[in-house]
């Protein structure tokens, strides 16, 4: 690989996760606004406490469109570098096919030439007489001429050359390819496996959520309902009450009439027709606050099970998902099977 293309490939990297960043950026901003409406439209008083505001999700949607139209500027120039890169390393390719016809002579010429030199030592080896028989001791005197030495029959095999480095030729690497095509298949199948397996658990963990909380409201509007049978009777004790003395308020100031003569009688009629007015007038008061805590908890529970139906538990496309995810795990394992244990590749036939 030319330097050249190293530092493009190392720019189109940069432009990638550049473009990639601002991707998911838009992404974060664009679900921060939705999450934020929601939080308004349905829990108002969570959103106050978090001081989350309409104005606060019309800034985060203009951010998201900003940052989504900088990262399609981003992806079209990365696609533009990407595309050149793609034809130098075309044009690479071309020129290493016309030059392998050459690199494969210099191989076999350097391949003979390593056989004759092979060849050389092992008859220098013979006519020295440095193979001994086994358990035989060599001779200790190499410093005496090759003619005075003792002549050994050969046993085992002669002393080899040292092995040549293997050169690098260039060239299509087809098993290389097949191995990279296959990891980036592998990838790809545990990516789309991975996402419906997290899309499904999310949608199957807000169920659980919606029906734990549509219980406890469900229990929270029976217990209003049972506060305001409370309410009901208390009021209509209280109204009882009110009406009986109220009727002995009537009574005395009856009595008061006819005792108008006698001005002690008349005193004590009025003043027990005083002291009944004011027990009805208590009474009263506590009957129309029993009727309003009576109204506010049939109201509240009324809320309160209007919003726990409005709390979704769908396994809408639940068999769906977990199809796809079985499918992309699957279909992984498979590409790593057949990628790491068939035990073939494309230059078995070359190699036998």
């Amino acid at each position: 690989m030319s330097k050249e293309i190293a530092r493009d490939k190392r720019i189109q990297a940069g432009l990638s996760l550049t473009g990639a960043g601002l991707g998911l950026a838009a992404l974060g901003t664009k679900g921060g606004a939705v999450a934020t409406r929601q939080a308004l439209k349905r829990s108002p008083q969570v959103a106050s406490r978090l001081r989350l505001t309409p104005k606060a999700a019309e800034s985060a949607d203009k951010t998201s469109l900003g940052l989504v139209t900088v990262a399609s500027g981003v992806g079209g120039a990365s696609g533009i570098h990407f595309a050149n890169l793609q034809r130098k390393e075309a044009k690479q390719e071309e020129n290493m096919k016309v030059g392998k016809s050459w690199d494969l002579k210099v191989k076999e010429a350097d391949d003979r030439r390593a056989a004759a030199e092979g060849r050389k030592h092992n008859q220098r080896m013979l006519e020295q007489g440095r193979f001994i028989r086994v358990g035989q001791e060599p001779d200790s005197d190499y410093n005496r001429p090759a003619a005075q030495q003792r002549r050994l029959k050969l046993v085992g095999k002669p002393v080899t050359p040292p092995r040549r480095k293997e050169k690098d030729y260039g060239g299509i690497r087809l098993e290389d390819r097949r191995q990279r095509r296959m990891k980036g298949e592998q990838w790809a199948a545990a990516g789309v496996g991975g996402s419906a397996t997290a899309v499904l658990a999310g949608q199957q963990g807000r169920n659980a959520v919606n029906r734990v909380r549509r219980v406890k409201m469900v229990r929270q509007a029976d217990a209003a309902d049972a506060r305001a049978g409370v309410y009901d009777a208390a009021n209509a004790k209280y109204r009882k009450q009110n009406s009986s003395w109220r009727g002995s308020q009537t009574k005395s100031i009856r009595l008061a009439e006819k005792r108008k003569a006698a001005p002690a009688a008349n005193a004590h009629h009025l003043r027990q027709a005083k002291r009944q007015g004011e027990l009805a007038d208590k009474f009263a008061r506590r009957a129309n606050r029993t009727f309003d805590l009576s109204n506010e908890a049939r109201s509240a529970a009324s809320n309160t099970r209007a919003a726990a139906g409005k709390l979704k538990v769908s396994n809408k496309g639940a068999a769906t998902l977990a199809g796809i995810a079985l499918a992309g795990g699957g279909a992984a394992y498979g590409m790593k099977r057949m990628r790491r244990g068939q035990g073939k590749h494309y230059s078995d036939w070359w190699d036998g």
